[in-house]
């Protein structure tokens, strides 16, 4: 039956591809997704190692992370500027190596943003972090991390 002929206030009943009955109550309001980024970890201090989080509320093949590190004095674009993106897995789980050199192990700061695959992604050379990422991030998370 077409859902457009069914009376107000009655549920729409659809197939799945597997033939399994789908019912949706157009009473009952549908909670908007909310995307959001979760650090997970980051290195000890004065140690090599990756920033781990996780995105959730979108399609992770549809979107990366962007980290940046405070460090002397300034932000840097991790893991490099000529790669300055982290894919997200099929679950949302990404990793970015944010010790590439210098003094990147002393960072006190972290901060991911979640944007589109095809943004053009604003690079941090120790500087402020770039306003136009900041401004069109659907996600973005920060951690300190005081020095010991």
């Amino acid at each position: 039956m077409d859902p457009a002929l069914l009376p107000v206030n009655t549920n729409v009943v659809d197939e799945d591809c597997r033939g399994n009955t789908l019912t949706v109550n157009p009473d009952v309001p549908v909670e908007p997704v909310v995307p959001q980024v979760t650090i997970l970890s980051v290195p000890t201090y004065g140690y090599r190692g990756y920033l781990r989080g996780q995105v959730t509320g979108v399609n992770p093949w549809q979107y990366k992370a962007v980290c940046y590190i405070h460090a002397w004095r300034g932000w840097w674009t991790k893991p490099y500027w000529r790669w300055p993106d982290s894919r997200l897995d099929g679950n949302g789980y990404f990793s970015c190596n944010v010790v590439t050199g210098g003094v990147d192990h002393t960072a006190d700061e972290y901060r991911v943003f979640v944007v589109p695959i095809g943004y053009d992604t604003p690079l941090a050379y120790g500087g402020s972090i770039p306003a136009r990422i900041v401004a069109d991030a659907v996600a973005s998370a920060s951690l300190s991390r005081p020095a010991p």
